[in-house]
């Protein structure tokens, strides 16, 4: 289980990135839920992951909407890699160990993957050693000018979770929408 606070940060060709900042609780096996904090996005945002039931709720302008989806198989939330997709990463980046270093005050290893071949994105990830989090993540072109970070401002492992933060209440009686 954990708890956080995660940030997004898009570059572009404006001055400044586009940035979302999003409350994340996770309760082992299969409970999630994101909380839109800041963003450069107007309106509320509430996503609670059961199982396979997605449900989303978006506040813009005094007006709410719901969805309520059932996923199956790979697409959901995770990364959809099959065996092809890693046979492709495989040969076309490299899995460097860049070391070791202390992101909020735990011991993260940090994973590079660069391409074999020019055009294409580097990605860095910094992952917690004990729990396998991915604690920050950078995404380059090939001219190492940032692309994309992704990183927790505060992190907390196992912590006391609210099982009411998981409630679908005002979810009933709304259609679901199958994958």
């Amino acid at each position: 289980d954990y708890q956080g606070v995660l940030t997004t940060q898009t570059y572009t060709d404006q001055n400044e990135p586009i940035r979302n900042t999003q409350r994340i609780v996770h309760q082992k096996p299969d409970k999630n839920r994101m909380d839109r904090l800041e963003s450069d996005t107007p309106g509320d945002l509430v996503v609670i992951q059961i199982d396979d039931d997605i449900y989303r709720r978006e506040s813009e302008a005094g007006s709410t909407y719901y969805t309520h989806r059932r996923i199956s198989g790979e697409s959901g939330l995770g990364l959809g890699l099959g065996f092809s997709s890693l046979d492709l990463l495989r040969t076309n980046y490299e899995l460097i160990d860049r070391g070791r270093e202390m992101v909020l005050d735990r011991n993260a290893i940090i994973l590079s993957l660069q391409p074999n071949h020019p055009g294409r994105i580097s990605k860095t990830a910094w992952v917690d050693e004990v729990t396998g989090l991915v604690l920050r993540t950078e995404d380059r072109d090939e001219y190492g000018n940032i692309l994309e970070e992704m990183f927790f401002t505060e992190i907390s492992v196992n912590p006391s979770v609210d099982e009411g933060l998981f409630a679908t209440d005002e979810w009933t009686d709304r259609s679901v929408e199958e994958n």
